[in-house]
């Protein structure tokens, strides 16, 4: 959901854009579609995972999405939970910060990762009916450090 609170002077159109990006985002990775989840990127698109691998370009982040839906994320929902800020910085260039939850999965190494949330940060650009991202940065939000944010409960 985009919240009033969320949207730092951003209009209804930018707002509906998002939802509807945010919406194809989801709905592609809980069908493992990497094809329809890149449909929505630039050719130039860079990628920064939760682990921080670094991919560039569509066909190398589609590439490693297929892989890894193939071997770890196939079926593990994904959820919007909330987006957190949405800021258009310049015409036709806005950045999204959203929160996800995503089921528990095993990693490559035989590790059992729980449900978690992540936050990712996507900077979308061209106009609000035909977003793509450019740049998204995937951050798994860690339980126990959250306690330990000094601003915590100090945000509006």
């Amino acid at each position: 959901m985009i919240t009033a609170g969320s949207v730092e002077a951003a209009d209804d159109r930018l707002a509906r854009g998002v939802r509807a990006f945010l919406q194809a985002h989801e709905d592609a990775w809980n069908a493992a579609d990497a094809k329809a989840m890149f449909d929505w990127a630039t050719a130039d698109v860079h990628w920064v995972n939760v682990v921080g691998m670094h991919w560039r370009g569509r066909a190398e982040v589609e590439a490693a999405h297929r892989v890894y839906f193939d071997i770890m994320f196939k079926g593990v929902p994904l959820k919007l939970v909330e987006v957190e800020r949405l800021t258009p910085l310049a015409p036709e260039v806005a950045v999204c910060v959203a929160c996800w939850r995503v089921g528990a999965y095993r990693t490559p190494g035989g590790q059992l990762r729980p449900e978690a949330l992540n936050r990712m940060s996507f900077t979308l650009v061209g106009p609000p009916e035909a977003l793509r991202m450019a740049h998204v940065a995937n951050i798994e939000v860690v339980a126990e450090a959250q306690v330990h944010d000094p601003l915590r409960g100090r945000r509006g």
